[in-house]
Parts: structure tokens; C-alpha cells; sequence
């Protein structure tokens, strides 16, 4: 055995007692969390991390590697704090808006034995995922009647989390008010503009102005506090049902196929899934799109959906979503993706899922 076999071998040695230390640390790690949220404690205490790097210093013998042991040390502890954010991010799902809403109704159809976070708007739940304060969030990312939620496609763009689920849930709209609310008393309507414009056919046989609010439930919401009959709200049955309001008018969306689409993300992607999502920009010239719908047609592979997006950094040009029918972990797909990257920019994939 030569030199250098020798000294791997002992650097294997010397990786899996540092394996068996690093299992044991994350072990007494869980102790650390339970006693903080017993104690309503926080993750992060600079002045702990500060004395332990201090301490660590006395450990080392020759301080040619302090810097690099100092670092070692502080990727020790970021680990830690990651690994008790995701502990404490375990079993809780958030949604946008407030109980009664679309979100939190398909929400507890998904995971009916979680405890439920609502956040005040889209970019709040990326934001949840990304800090770990929730394992999951579930978002509205298109209407079959009116279209895609163009904000939720920015943020997938911007932040990096995953799709790892799809759920589709047939929306109806109900006009609802105040008990013993006449149709003829409605003077203003409240609604998302979403489900304003599901509804549009039959609210422009009303005489009453229409007002968007940030979702369903909250506009219901509005109108019980507010406690007036000349105001009505389009939401659900059991967003009426939690705000004691009575439904004036039911189904009253134009599609008999409204449906909505929900997508799950959360921080890590599906380690599997037949399904994958693309995001990417291309040179504004002509065929540059075509380009990657010819590399994915070579590879033969279905592309199910596309969808374009104007950029925000520069006037008159767009990102692109695309859904492929494929599995990531295919050889194939791997090539794919390697040639897309090499024709586009800034390509990221935002999702694995199953369908």
C-alpha cells in the first residue's frame, strides 16, 4: 500500500468517527429544542455561538488551521439551527387569507392532520417555506376560467423553493350577505378580483359597484363586521356558513367548470415524481422559445403546459413556465435539461411532482 492509499484510508477512518460524533451532536441537538420550546426560547443565541467558537479555540493544537477550524465549527452550528427550524416547521401548513377562504378549504382537504398558519398575502408563505417556519404552503396558481396568478409564477421565479404537489378544487361562487338580505338592498359587492371575474356575467345584471378585496373569505368577513345589508360578498358555502351569512344567489360563476388549481410548495424538492417544472428566460430574438420546445420534442418527452411572463427587468421581455411529463431521475431527462440550460437563461427547475 502506498502513501496516499494509506492516508485515505485513514482519512475514511477518521470521516466515519467524525459520522458517529456528528449523529450523536444532532441527537442531543433535539434535547436543546425541546427545552427551548418548553422555555419559549429562541434557535439563534449569538452570545452562545460566540462562546462556543471561543472555547473550540483552546481545543486546537496547532493554530496554522484555526480559521478553517473556526469555520468548521460555525457550519456545525448553522446545521444545528437549520435542523431544529425544520423540527419546529414539521406538521405546520400554511395558507393565505382567513379560515373560510378557497385556500384553506383545499388546505385542510390535503392535510387534515396538520395545524394551519394563515399568512396575509403570496410572498408571506414563500417567505414562511424559506425561513422554515412551515414544512408546507399551499398557494392558487390557476383558474380555468380566468387564468394564472401571474404573482405566484414571480415569486416561483424569485424564490428557491419547489412544487411537490398539484390539487384541483371545483370552485363555486355563492352572492352572499346578511341574513334576510334582499337582492335589490346590494349596493357594493366584495370579492377577489379573481372571483369577481368568474362571476361577471351575472353581477353585470346588478346594479351595485364591485369592489376586490385581497381574497373571498375576508371580503365575507368584511361584511359581517361591518353589518350592513347594502353590502354582499362571493365566497364559498362554508366561508357563509363561518361568518353567519346566507346566500343570496348560488353558482353564480360562468363556468360550469370553475376550477382552480393549487400548487404545494415547500423548501427541498421530491427526491421523485413524473412530473417536472421549468422556469426560464430567453434572448428576446426570434425562435429562441421554439428552441427548447424542438429539445424537448427530441428527447420525446410531452410538454403538458406553458406559460409566459413579462419580465419585470426589462420592457417587452418575458419568463417562461413550462410543465414536462418526465421523471427527474431519467438519464434522459438529465440531457434535456442540460441542453435547455445551454440555450436559455437563468433556467431553474421549481418543481417534482406527481399528477
Amino acid at each position: 500500500m502506498n502513501t496516499l492509499d494509506k492516508s485515505r484510508k485513514r482519512i475514511n477512518q477518521i470521516d466515519e468517527e467524525l459520522t458517529k460524533l456528528f449523529e450523536e451532536r444532532m441527537h442531543i441537538v433535539e434535547d436543546v429544542l425541546s427545552y427551548k420550546k418548553e422555555n419559549n426560547l429562541p434557535i439563534f443565541d449569538q452570545n452562545r455561538e460566540k462562546a462556543v467558537l471561543a472555547q473550540t479555540k483552546s481545543y486546537l493544537q496547532e493554530q496554522n488551521f484555526l480559521n478553517y477550524q473556526q469555520q468548521f465549527m460555525q457550519t456545525i452550528m448553522d446545521l444545528s439551527k437549520d435542523y431544529q427550524h425544520t423540527l419546529l416547521s414539521q406538521d405546520l401548513v400554511a395558507y393565505q387569507g382567513v379560515e373560510g377562504a378557497f385556500s384553506h378549504i383545499v388546505t385542510r382537504k390535503l392535510f387534515p392532520n396538520f395545524q394551519y398558519i394563515a399568512k396575509e398575502n403570496f410572498e408571506a408563505l414563500f417567505q414562511a417555506v424559506i425561513k422554515q417556519e412551515v414544512q408546507y404552503a399551499v398557494i392558487p396558481f390557476e383558474n380555468s376560467y380566468t387564468g394564472e396568478v401571474g404573482e405566484v409564477l414571480d415569486l416561483l421565479y424569485q424564490y428557491e423553493v419547489s412544487i411537490c404537489a398539484i390539487c384541483d378544487l371545483k370552485v363555486e361562487q355563492n352572492l352572499i350577505a346578511l341574513p334576510k338580505t334582499k337582492l335589490e338592498d346590494i349596493k357594493q359587492i366584495y370579492s377577489h378580483t379573481q372571483a369577481i371575474q368568474q362571476s361577471l356575467p351575472f353581477l353585470k345584471t346588478l346594479e351595485a359597484e364591485l369592489i376586490p378585496f385581497e381574497n373571498t373569505a375576508l371580503a365575507a368577513k368584511y361584511v359581517y363586521e361591518t353589518n350592513d345589508a347594502s353590502k354582499a360578498a362571493i365566497a364559498s358555502k362554508e366561508t357563509a356558513d363561518i361568518y353567519q351569512l346566507e346566500i343570496l344567489m348560488p353558482n353564480i360563476h360562468a363556468s360550469t367548470d370553475n376550477t382552480t388549481r393549487f400548487i404545494v410548495i415547500k423548501k427541498e424538492a421530491n427526491i421523485s415524481g413524473n412530473r417536472l417544472s421549468i422556469q426560464f428566460a430567453t434572448k428576446h430574438e426570434a425562435g429562441e422559445l421554439s428552441k427548447v420546445i424542438q429539445v424537448i420534442s427530441e428527447f420525446g418527452f410531452n410538454l403538458e403546459s406553458i406559460k409566459s411572463r413579462s419580465s419585470k427587468k426589462a420592457a417587452w421581455q418575458y419568463y417562461f413556465y413550462l410543465e414536462i411529463q418526465a421523471d427527474i431521475h431519467s438519464d434522459l431527462v438529465k440531457k434535456m435539461l442540460e441542453r435547455i440550460q445551454g440555450i436559455t437563461l437563468n433556467m431553474k427547475v421549481t418543481g417534482v411532482f406527481d399528477r
